[in-house]
């Protein structure tokens, strides 16, 4: 029988050894890498949680709430009750998932933090360069931090959520950014950019956005104000410009004692919507679609069945 040769060679020298002892070693990183990653791509089809753990919240189960959340299309979602702690449906809470222009709420939330609202900004070609959805800001142009909130929350700008960050100085936003996500407990969250562009990353899942929308809903009644308004116009501080803005969310309008309103959107975040609006009974409700292809659809059917249901919730 021919004996099986091969070309490899034995290590003859310690320089020649510690060669193959790294190849090896980056060869198992890259083998682990895979893994995760393949895990990270499978998991969103596989796993179904439905009693999540998030802090400060307790999954309340009912037969009625299962039927409602088979029919809806998001990829990841959470409704719960922001008064009572409760959590009534999920679907993949702990998955990651890139969450679009949901970024701009933490970016919200760091502007009021950071800078007075009165502050003049002067918009750089940074930010009119900026990719995907903006309000025609002008190059030069001044406009006061009150109004590019507006522009960032109602409109969804991309354009001004650059010329805020700038305002603080924009790596220093970033680290802002992902400084208040600590102090919030979001764990599995992580900022790159104030937008939320696909190319820069941003991620979190369902259970962190929900803790998140909570922090918001006690402690920021100025964004919950802003972002629900049907429309805003505002001038440039010289006049010259005029920006008349409507609403990115479709429901405006159509879901009463609307709270908070933010829509999102990219080719690998899919559709993404929060809202929190209130009973009848006074208790508020956080929708937080992640990855749907119809999230007004997911999102107003929830409203729905919730306003004819609501003597389930208490």
């Amino acid at each position: 029988m021919k004996k099986f040769s091969s070309n490899f060679k034995k290590p003859t020298s310690i320089k020649q050894l510690a060669n193959y002892l790294l190849a090896i070693v980056f060869l198992v990183v890259i083998f682990i890498y895979g893994s995760i990653y393949h895990k990270a791509q499978v998991e969103p089809e596989t796993i179904s949680s439905q009693n999540p753990t998030i802090s400060n919240f307790t999954y309340v189960s009912e037969p009625e709430w299962l039927v409602l959340e088979k029919d809806l299309k998001a990829r990841s979602l959470i409704v719960a009750n922001l008064d009572a702690g409760e959590i009534y449906i999920s679907r993949h809470p702990e998955v990651f998932v890139n969450i679009a222009s949901l970024s701009k709420l933490m970016t919200a939330v760091v502007v009021i933090d950071n800078l007075d609202l009165n502050k003049i900004i002067t918009v750089s070609q940074k930010a009119i360069n900026t990719y995907g959805n903006g309000d025609n800001l002008k190059l030069g142009e001044r406009l006061s931090a009150s109004n590019l909130l507006k522009d960032l929350l109602v409109f969804s700008s991309n354009d001004a959520a650059v010329a805020l960050a700038e305002g603080v100085g924009y790596n220093k936003f970033i680290g802002l950014m992902n400084q208040k996500a600590k102090q919030i407990g979001l764990k599995e969250t992580a900022f790159f950019d104030a937008t939320g562009l696909d190319e820069k990353g941003n991620f979190s899942n369902a259970g962190d956005l929900l803790k998140l929308v909570n922090y918001i809903y006690k402690n920021y009644p100025l964004i919950g104000s802003i972002s629900r308004m049907p429309s805003v116009t505002f001038q440039s501080v010289d006049g010259i410009y005029t920006h008349n803005l409507s609403n990115t969310d479709q429901l405006i309008g159509k879901i009463d004692n609307l709270w908070l309103s933010k829509t999102g959107t990219t080719d690998n975040a899919g559709e993404c919507l929060i809202l929190v609006y209130r009973l009848e009974n006074g208790q508020a409700i956080a929708s937080i679609i992640l990855g749907s292809t119809d999230r007004f659809g997911d999102t107003l059917s929830i409203y729905n069945w919730f306003k004819k249901e609501e003597k389930l919730v208490q």
